[in-house]
C-alpha cells in the first residue's frame, strides 16, 4: 500500500514539475512581423527592430474605439513618465508605444501616423513610436497573448520577441512593480 501512494505521490511530483517548465514555454505568446515606420517615417519590421537587448516595455494601444484609443494613449504617455522616473529604471530599456489600428485605408496611415507621433512627441521620442496597421485589431491582441478592449496594456518582451507578461489599465504602482519584476 505505501509503495503505491509513493510511486503516485513521485509521479504527482514529476508531473507538478513538468507543468511548472512546460506551461511558460507551450503558452509564449509573440507577434507576427508586420513592416510599418516609425513616428520618424523610418521603415520597420515589428517586433524584432524593437528587440536588440535583453528586453523592452511595449505599450499598446488596443481599442476598437476612436475615444477608447485616445484614453488609452493618455494613460500610456502617464506610464512612460512614471516608468522614467523610478529609480528602479534602467535606461537602457526601451519603451516602444504601439497604437494598434485596424482597417484604416492605405492613404490615410500617413497621416494618421504624422498626427501620432506629434501628441506623442513631448514625451516619447520617434524613432519608439510606431503605428501598427492591422486588418483585425482583437486577433492581432488575441495571437499576442495580450487582452484586447477597454484599457491600455504595457507588456514586457525578451529579445526573441516573446511576451514575458503585462499589466492593463491605469498606472498603479502595484502595476509597476510587476513590469519591473518582469525584466
Amino acid at each position: 500500500m505505501y509503495s503505491i501512494h509513493k510511486t503516485e505521490h513521485i509521479r504527482f511530483i514529476t508531473a507538478i514539475i513538468l507543468l511548472t517548465v512546460l506551461i511558460p514555454v507551450l503558452s509564449a505568446s509573440s507577434f507576427d512581423d508586420l513592416k510599418t515606420k516609425t513616428g520618424e517615417g523610418k521603415t520597420i519590421t515589428f517586433p524584432g527592430d524593437f528587440l536588440d537587448g535583453d528586453s523592452a516595455i511595449f505599450a499598446f494601444v488596443l481599442s476598437d474605439s476612436r475615444e477608447g484609443g485616445e484614453r488609452q494613449q493618455q494613460e500610456l504617455l502617464l506610464w512612460h513618465q512614471q516608468l522614467i522616473s523610478s529609480p528602479m529604471y534602467d535606461p537602457s530599456i526601451q519603451i516602444y508605444h504601439l497604437p494598434v489600428i485596424a482597417g484604416a485605408p492605405g492613404f490615410v496611415k500617413g497621416f494618421i501616423r504624422n498626427g501620432l507621433a506629434k501628441t506623442y512627441s513631448q514625451t516619447v521620442s520617434e524613432e519608439n513610436i510606431a503605428v501598427l496597421f492591422v486588418k483585425d485589431a482583437e486577433k492581432f491582441a488575441k495571437e499576442a497573448g495580450l487582452p484586447f478592449g477597454q484599457e491600455a496594456v504595457v507588456a514586457v518582451v525578451d529579445s526573441g520577441g516573446d511576451v514575458k507578461g503585462w499589466v492593463q489599465g491605469e498606472f498603479t504602482s502595484r502595476k509597476l512593480d510587476e513590469i519591473f519584476s518582469l525584466l
